[in-house]
């Protein structure tokens, strides 16, 4: 038999569970509640030390600034944590698994909320690498945004402008896992991410990259179709 990848694995790994990153049968155990179950292929290319984060996150820099999308200058951090630190960062619910967040300190004047800095990027240690790329792509987006001080936009649109970033990306690596993680934002049904991603995706598609980029950093807000 073959998973969704075409790797070929014994029948009775049927009944195993299933990796929490890409779907496979996963054959090693949980160290603890807050360790993501991981099969045998994404364990083989995780990020688990800084040294390989650090590689990884300075050439996704490079890759925004090909994209128009620039950082001018500032010092920017990624940071690596156990499940469990991440989703409490980010406050998520119980049961979550977020991947990744980006620590930022905003002030809040009136009705405007102002950027006061950018700590750094934190992403769950042992994530595989493509998936890596996306997380961290999707939370520079956020770094962009907050840079521009683009701070009015709802949470769909800023999370489906990220989302559309991680799509980009996976989309240059032409892969197995990459398809796989690009079908995975595709046909994610959440109304905030999913539907963000395809409300930003067809406003890209009418507008072009460039144009759109240059309408949002200039206006603060997306255009219109």
């Amino acid at each position: 038999m073959k998973d969704s990848f075409g790797t070929p694995f014994c029948e009775e790994h049927l009944q195993l569970p299933r990796c929490a990153y890409c779907g496979r049968p996963a054959l090693n155990p949980n160290v603890n509640n807050y360790t993501p179950l991981r099969c045998n292929y994404c364990c083989s290319s995780a990020i688990e030390n800084m040294q390989q984060a650090e590689k990884i996150f300075a050439r996704l820099q490079i890759w925004f600034n090909e994209r128009g999308l620039f950082f001018h200058q500032l010092p920017l951090h990624i940071e690596l944590a156990s499940q469990l630190e991440v989703n409490q960062l980010s406050n998520a619910p119980p049961g979550a698994m977020v991947l990744g967040t980006t620590r930022i300190n905003t002030q809040i004047r009136g009705r405007q909320k102002n950027i006061m800095s950018i700590e750094s990027v934190v992403l769950v240690s042992g994530l595989p690498v493509t998936l890596f790329e996306g997380v961290t792509v999707h939370e520079l987006g956020h770094v962009w945004l907050a840079i521009q001080n683009i701070t009015s936009l709802p949470h769909w649109a800023n999370e489906g402008f990220c989302e559309l970033l991680a799509h980009q990306r996976y989309s240059t690596e032409n892969t197995p896992e990459s398809k796989y993680y690009m079908e995975q934002i595709e046909q994610n049904p959440n109304p905030t991410y999913g539907d963000g991603f395809r409300q930003l995706y067809n406003i890209v598609s009418q507008k072009g990259w460039q144009n759109f980029i240059y309408h949002l950093a200039v206006t603060k807000y997306l255009p219109t179709l």
